[in-house]
């Protein structure tokens, strides 16, 4: 699913009325309608519903909305905010479709005449995503009213005073903060960073039928991951393959007191569907391998507790480097080595991060590897911290500049490609914040790999079923109290 800008969903929603064709009011019914489908499924009857609404399109939206629900039979309110002596077409329009419907009308012009709230549910529809300022005067007040409300909130299209593009220059004091946001055709750019992505809570895009034709021909650098995203990239099976056809990957993890990353990892390499997988691990580690992983088969290090050396006689389809692998000086001398000869993508995390950023070792990278960083480590690999957009520009230029795959894991885990893209993922919860849950990944990248898989598709792959996976556990378990193994149980490699 593509991402577009403010100006490119704009220019979406003219071609569409213009092309397919269909009136500007038609395509706001449409709008409104895939909202109370939403409604009708996630809220009750007997929940009470108040709709805030502006003069413009966005107030439209929400008066259709009202009209919908009230014919359903649900306890609806509309509240129109005077903010602009000047109101849209469409939102008229829309007004007097309200006449005979017995849906209260409560008019407010300032702060004063805005009363406490007693509904269940407030539904923001102020303003949408034409906003190009900060909030100001009534508008501020407002929200600021809304945000203190005891309801659950929601918001059409986007949360009133949330820019879709760049907030650099916004006032976060004067932003709806909704539960849930009900967004049109896509998800806009600023959901998917937690400086202002909070303000959005859980999102749901609803196709509103803009023209696919339009969509297809505009170019964006920017992706939103979803299972029709992923479903033609899946690696296919047929009758008489067999292991080998499947691949082998390698594993390069552990030390004294962190095999369990290496067990983690390379558990999730072979889930994943790797045909074989092999890990390198200090000697310490080959019982508790053996132990916990039967399928793993284990080439040990000459040292106790570190690895100290890179070498093997077997020829892996792709190698994995990082879970549980210490900062140890021979460990990091033994990784640099290694490497130095490699000339395939290879798949680094966590301590072989850290030493790569100690070293500035970055040109030993080959082409397309993929580095995934949590933002603690990606603070070592820019070599500051950034966030939100500021992190967005740096790591795109340096996935670029190094021509690697840069994963930054987070809430919207992020895919920075060499030619400039940006994947964001759609699956996850947050109780994959667990230990042990990026090693999976880890694997999981590495196993796609092994199959053939070119990088940039692994990584896409991996990392959403790494969350449907982390989802599934949560429906069982519930977040707090799932754990990485909880997450491997419930990975599924769709045929």
């Amino acid at each position: 699913m593509k991402i577009f800008s403010k100006s490119q969903i704009q220019a979406a929603d003219t071609y569409t009325i213009a092309n397919e064709p269909i009136a500007s009011i038609d395509l706001m019914e449409r709008a409104a309608r895939a909202c109370y489908d939403w409604f009708n499924k996630n809220i009750d009857r007997s929940q009470s519903i108040s709709i805030y609404c502006g003069q413009g399109n966005n107030g439209g939206d929400g008066l259709a909305l009202a009209r919908m629900l009230r014919a359903a039979g649900y306890n609806v309110s509309a509240h129109i905010l005077e903010h602009s002596k000047a109101t849209s077409h469409d939102f008229n329009e829309n007004l007097e479709r309200l006449n005979g419907r017995k849906i209260p009308v409560k008019i407010a012009k300032n702060a004063a005449e805005l009363n406490e709230d007693s509904a269940d549910v407030i539904v923001d529809a102020l303003l949408g995503s034409g906003l190009n300022k900060p909030l100001q005067g009534f508008l501020v007040d407002a929200v600021t009213f809304l945000n203190q409300q005891k309801a659950q909130k929601i918001s059409i299209d986007i949360p009133t005073g949330l820019f879709v593009d760049s907030n650099k220059q916004n006032n976060t004091d004067a932003i709806f903060k909704a539960d849930t946001t009900l967004t049109f055709q896509f998800p806009k750019w600023s959901f998917l960073f937690p400086e202002f992505g909070q303000f959005a809570g859980e999102f749901h895009v609803l196709s509103i039928g803009l023209d696919l034709n339009f969509i297809d021909k505009t170019e964006t650098n920017n992706y939103f991951i979803d299972k029709d995203f992923i479903s033609d990239l899946l690696p296919k099976r047929n009758k008489f393959d067999h292991k080998g056809t499947f691949g082998h990957a390698l594993i390069i993890a552990g030390s004294y007191g962190k095999i369990g990353a290496s067990i983690l990892s390379s558990r999730a390499a072979l889930k994943t569907g790797a045909g074989l997988v092999s890990c390198y691990l200090p000697s310490c580690g080959v019982i508790p391998m053996q132990s916990a992983n039967p399928e793993i088969m284990v080439i040990a290090d000459a040292e106790e507790k570190q690895i100290s050396h890179i070498e093997f006689d077997i020829k892996p389809t792709a190698i994995g480097i990082g879970p549980g692998l210490g900062t140890a000086t021979s460990t990091k001398e033994a990784l640099l080595q290694f490497l130095k000869i490699q000339k395939n993508p290879v798949v680094l995390d966590a301590d072989a991060l850290n030493l790569l950023a100690e070293n500035k070792a970055w040109n030993f990278l080959p082409e397309n590897s993929i580095l995934t960083p949590h933002l603690g480590e990606l603070d070592r690999i820019l070599g500051a911290r950034y966030r939100g957009e500021d992190m967005y520009e740096h790591a795109r230029d340096f996935a670029i500049k190094q021509n690697i795959i840069l994963l930054v894991k987070g809430a919207h885990t992020a895919i920075y490609q060499p030619n400039g893209n940006v994947c964001f993922n759609s699956s996850g919860t947050n109780g994959m914040a667990t230990a042990g849950s990026g090693d999976l990944l880890t694997g999981m990248i590495t196993g796609l790999l092994a199959q053939g898989m070119n990088p940039e598709h692994a990584a896409i792959v991996a990392v959403y079923l790494h969350g449907k996976a982390g989802q599934k556990a949560a429906q069982h378990l519930g977040n707090a109290a799932m754990i990485a193994g909880d997450i491997i149980s419930h990975i599924n490699i769709p045929n």
